[in-house]
């Protein structure tokens, strides 16, 4: 019988090791330290974002935000924050900045050296990188 090694190397939910062992498989398993974890829960944040953004039906959509929504009560918890902080910011946020409800897509900007977001543009080359 040919015997198949699956890498996961990835945070799960809790009662993903016992499924995997009734299914017949052994899991390697370890539990993460407090700064491991949160560091996992933020790769798994990237991880269910880019599940979502490929999910096409209402159904996986769903799902997948539910996951997405599981990673973030789990950050809130890690924070010791409550639900309203969160929610205080987004308004906060919302109040200033808009939300996303007008689908507002910018190609690119064009600016001078008195644009006052500048320095935050060009310290951020990755997220804005110069066009010529």
């Amino acid at each position: 019988m040919k015997i198949y090694k699956f890498k996961y190397a990835k945070l799960v939910r809790d009662k993903i090791p016992e499924l995997i062992k009734k299914s017949g498989a052994k899991v390697s398993q370890k539990k993460l330290s407090e700064a491991s974890y949160l560091n996992e829960l933020k790769r798994k944040l990237i991880e269910e974002g880019e599940e979502l953004s490929l999910a096409k039906k209402r159904e996986a959509i769903l799902d997948e935000l539910a996951d997405i929504q599981e990673i973030i009560d789990s950050l809130l918890i890690t924070f010791n924050y409550k639900l309203k902080d969160l929610k205080n910011i987004q308004a906060q946020k919302n109040k200033r900045n808009g939300a996303f409800q007008n689908k507002i897509y910018i190609n690119h900007i064009v600016a001078d050296e008195s644009f006052d977001w500048l320095e935050y543009h060009l310290k951020n080359k990755q997220k804005y990188p110069l066009i010529k």
